[in-house]
Parts: structure tokens; sequence; C-alpha cells
């Protein structure tokens, strides 16, 4: 829940400041502080769009961050370690910062695909610990482990659900 928190903190702190960027810039007129700040913001703008095209850096580097962290040594060692907790706290923000950095170079149909993506990858990850005898993350007894597995495999039918009502309903109102 804590990761879920600081990923989901990520993105919604990246609108909210997108949206006091956007309110300021229309509000204070062309001083040399709103120039400043429209000129940082269409640069961070144009090389999202020019580097993360189709979101593969923004979804390979999440990619990269999760397993790392996910890795039962790497997780060990950060439950122990409070330098590795931190650093591995930051690194859940960036992954909340590159789905931010996502959502504004994808599709629909993009956003969807990545969506049903994550979501498998937590459904198969959540059945590995449900149903594994070996004990991956040591701090925690092996009980929590899989109650773990089953909150990552749980929401899966629901957000498969959801995306396909909404493709759907997309579909269906195009037409």
């Amino acid at each position: 829940a804590e990761h879920i928190g600081f990923t989901l903190g990520a993105v919604l702190i990246s609108y909210g400041s997108e949206y006091i960027i956007l309110a300021k810039v229309a509000s204070w007129g062309r001083n040399g502080q709103t120039r400043l700040l429209n000129s940082i913001y269409i640069r961070l703008i144009k090389i999202n769009r020019k580097i993360n095209i189709h979101g593969r850096i923004g979804a390979l580097v999440s990619a990269f961050l999760l397993a790392y962290w996910h890795i039962p040594t790497n997780f060990n060692q950060a439950v122990i370690d409070d330098v590795s907790h931190i650093i591995m706290h930051i690194s859940i923000i960036v992954v909340g910062l590159m789905i931010f950095a996502n959502i504004k170079v994808l599709s629909r149909v993009e956003l969807v695909a990545h969506a049903v993506i994550l979501g498998q990858a937590m459904l198969v990850g959540g059945i590995v610990l449900i149903i594994t005898p070996v004990h991956f993350y040591l701090p925690y007894p092996i009980t929590q482990q899989a109650e773990t597995g089953l909150a990552m495999a749980a929401p899966h039918p629901f957000i498969l659900a959801s995306l396909l009502v909404y493709a759907i309903t997309h579909y269906l109102w195009r037409e």
C-alpha cells in the first residue's frame, strides 16, 4: 500500500503541478517569471514527446525499477537498510513520474494496453507469491507473502473488466 501511495502521489502531484503552472501562465500575463515558467514547461513537454515516443522509455524505466525492487535480495536489503529503503522509495516515485510522462504521450488505446500489461504482470507475480512454498521475502512471515500475492492478483479481474467496459463504451460511443 505504501508503494502504491508513492506512485499515485507522484502522478497526482505531477498533474497538480501542471495545472498550477498552466493557471499561473494564463493569469500572470507576460512578465519575466511567466515567460521562464512557460519556457521550461514547453521544453519539458517537447523533450518528453521527442524521447518518450509511444511511452517506450517511461515503460522501460518503470518496468526496470519495479522488477529491480521485486527481486527478493534487493527488497530484503531495502527492508533492513535505511539508505536502500530511501532509494527504493525514490525509485517508486520515479515510476509515478514515468507514468505521468507516459500518460502525456500515449493514445487511449496505448494506455489501455499498458494497463493490461501491468495487470498481467501483477497477476503472474501475485500467483507466484500465492502458490510458491519458497520464502522469498525473509523479513516478513511467509503467510504475509501469500497475502501480498493475493492483494496483487485480486484486482486483476476488476481492472480487466473496467478496461473492457471502457473499450466497449468508447467503441460504441464513436459509432
